[in-house]
């Protein structure tokens, strides 16, 4: 993908999602599921747990379901209730005031008054998302 934001913001799972949409893109793959493993085995070779890590994968998969990721229709992507749930959310609050964006992934996942404590890197893949242009909006 060019223009793709190289930024300290977005961390290694923003860089899985942007990568899985490039992928997606590319139609090297068959599914938004599949983008994803294929993309975090590239990010993280050989650290199977990163590799299989459930949030920021759900969060994503959530954010396809809805069809709110550019180039990826809606469809049945996820089992995540709630990091699907937290993405929606983070969405819906960047597009009610994108000055969100600027502030960190820490003050979003605030405003998301999510049940869980902290942020499981949700907050990454939808950040990564809306730098790079790949969140639809309205």
């Amino acid at each position: 993908m060019k223009n793709r934001v190289e930024t300290k913001s977005i961390n290694e799972y923003g860089d899985v999602a942007i990568r899985a949409v490039e992928k997606i893109r590319s139609g090297t793959v068959d599914s938004p599921r599949a983008a994803w493993n294929e993309a975090a085995r590239e990010v993280f070779p050989g650290r199977i747990h990163r590799q299989q890590k459930g949030c920021p994968r759900g969060a994503f998969l959530g954010l396809c379901d809805e069809g709110l990721v550019r180039d990826v229709p809606a469809g049945s992507y996820s089992r995540s209730i709630d990091n699907k749930a937290y993405a929606l959310r983070a969405v819906e609050l960047l597009r009610e005031a994108p000055e969100l964006a600027t502030k960190g992934r820490r003050t979003l996942w605030n405003r998301v008054e999510a049940k869980a404590a902290s942020h499981n890197s949700q907050m990454d893949v939808v950040l990564a998302l809306h730098h790079n242009g790949l969140l639809k909006t309205g």
